[in-house]
């Protein structure tokens, strides 16, 4: 009888240490502390060639994405365009881009897509479409976007 007693007295203590362990998790996690998100730096990046040296999401009556992009691809583009799921519109630059030349994109975000609120970290995916002087096809570069979220 006495083994019995001793070794349900032991599961139940344990029991009890368990439950204390997930309560504190779960505490932790309800307060944000084990949000990744919160630590990782902000980053933009796109194919080789295009570079993202400078970007901003900015929330309020009209959400925006900037992101001011440097060509590197070495010749001029004679047209470019940027496309995300994240954005309704997209101010579109056709003028030629020279080799070295830096330029700005803006996409409008349409309220019910930008989910994040200011001071969170917001993901979206870009596409660039663009043609280089000289050249038949568009190319197409992808790239990501990971910002804070800013007043607008």
């Amino acid at each position: 009888m006495k083994k019995g007693q001793a070794a349900l007295e032991f599961l139940t203590t344990y029991g009890w240490a368990f439950l204390v362990i997930l309560v504190m998790i779960g505490a932790l996690a309800y307060f944000g502390v084990l949000n990744p998100q919160k630590y990782l730096p902000e980053k933009c990046i796109i194919t080789t060639g295009l570079d993202c040296t400078d970007w901003q999401i900015t929330k309020g009556a009209t959400s925006y994405a900037r992101v001011h992009i440097t060509n590197n691809l070495g010749s001029t583009i004679t047209y470019i365009n940027m496309t995300s799921t994240s954005c309704s519109t997209v101010a579109v630059n056709n003028s030629g881009i020279s080799s070295g030349v830096s330029f700005d994109m803006v996409c409008t975000i349409p309220a019910a897509t930008l989910t994040a609120s200011v001071g969170d970290k917001f993901k979206m995916p870009l596409a660039f479409a663009y043609t280089k002087s000289g050249g038949t096809y568009p190319k197409t570069a992808y790239g990501e976007l990971f910002a804070t979220v800013q007043q607008g």
